[in-house]
């Protein structure tokens, strides 16, 4: 918040007496204050996508509600995990696009009343699917419901990634949040091959361990073999390449 600024006009005996002067009339007893107010709020990337979803134009989430009636498709995410959908959504991301182009192509009808069954590419439970449809649907908004360190978006995330949705995937890692606590389980994702842009991500795994590695050196708690290792690394550090 900006502070509160003011410009006052001091009297002159110039001034014609008496004269309006936005709306207050001076004369030889008044000196007139013009005083302007400024405000600023600076708000986090994790909030401006939280406004942008509350300007956003009204999702296909709504559909969801009547999907176990009006979808034709059951997506199965594992071993009890399913959930009714839309061909004329799901159609639009490319994972599911090429999967009902081979039904499309065959002989097998499926309909509302008997909807074609496909398997996701990877293994989720209930709560990541339900988020995940929401998110392909076009409400982002559960996202920001969730919290920042949970591991949960790193599901929804892998599923997004999986099925070639950029945007859905740019959405969860602009809510993501690397801490202490969750930065090893980022850092096995980040050994994987991504179709998705993970440099912000790792732009936090790399603060995190950072600022754990100066912690460990300030408080002495690295051994001589740990510190030999390390230097080791950093020697080679310019020829080191991660393995597929």
């Amino acid at each position: 918040m900006t502070p509160l600024s003011a410009k006052i006009s001091p009297y002159s005996e110039d001034w014609e007496s008496p004269t309006e002067y936005f709306g207050v009339v001076k004369d030889s007893k008044y000196t007139v204050i013009g005083v302007t107010l400024s405000t600023e709020r600076r708000v986090s990337k994790r909030e401006w996508g939280a406004l942008q979803c509350e300007r956003a134009p009204a999702p296909k989430s709504a559909l969801l509600k009547s999907a176990a009636r009006t979808g034709d498709i059951i997506l199965v995410g594992g071993e009890g995990v399913e959930a009714a959908a839309h061909s004329a959504v799901l159609v639009d991301v490319p994972y599911f696009e090429a999967k009902l182009r081979e039904e499309w192509s065959g002989t097998t009808g499926w309909n509302l009343h008997n909807k074609l069954r496909l398997r996701l590419p990877c293994a989720v439970d209930q709560k990541t699917l339900k988020l995940f449809l929401r998110c392909i649907y076009g409400d982002v908004k559960p996202l920001y419901k969730v919290e920042p360190t949970s591991l949960l978006l790193q599901e929804v995330l892998a599923l997004a990634d999986a099925c070639n949705i950029p945007d859905v995937c740019a959405d969860v890692i602009r809510v993501v949040e690397v801490t202490s606590e969750n930065v090893n389980s980022w850092l096995e994702w980040l050994l994987k091959e991504h179709g998705a842009d993970a440099e912000p991500i790792q732009q936090q795994v790399v603060k995190v361990m950072r600022d754990q590695l100066q912690s460990a050196l300030e408080r002495q708690k690295l051994t001589v073999e740990q510190l030999a290792a390390m230097s080791r690394f950093l020697a080679g550090s310019d020829s080191l390449q991660v393995a597929p």
